[in-house]
């Protein structure tokens, strides 16, 4: 089931965008991996294998710049 979008310009992270990245890592590109549930609002958490956490933002560093500087 697709992430709710919780913010403007949210980036869309999915366990093949995941998978992408760690190809880029041959010690963790074969990994079991699963989508760790999460309460947080600007990270999405991935287990990989039984002792990796893939942590990736789901807001652009402009984003959450101008978030925190609206008024």
């Amino acid at each position: 089931m697709p992430r709710p979008r919780l913010h403007l310009g949210q980036i869309e992270v999915t366990a093949a965008v995941v998978r992408r990245l760690l190809a880029q890592a041959p010690e963790f590109a074969d990994g079991t991996l699963r989508e760790v549930a999460s309460t947080g609002t600007v990270n999405a958490l991935y287990r990989v294998g039984e002792r990796a956490l893939a942590r990736l933002p789901i807001m652009s560093a402009h984003s959450v710049w101008s978030a925190s500087h609206s008024a």
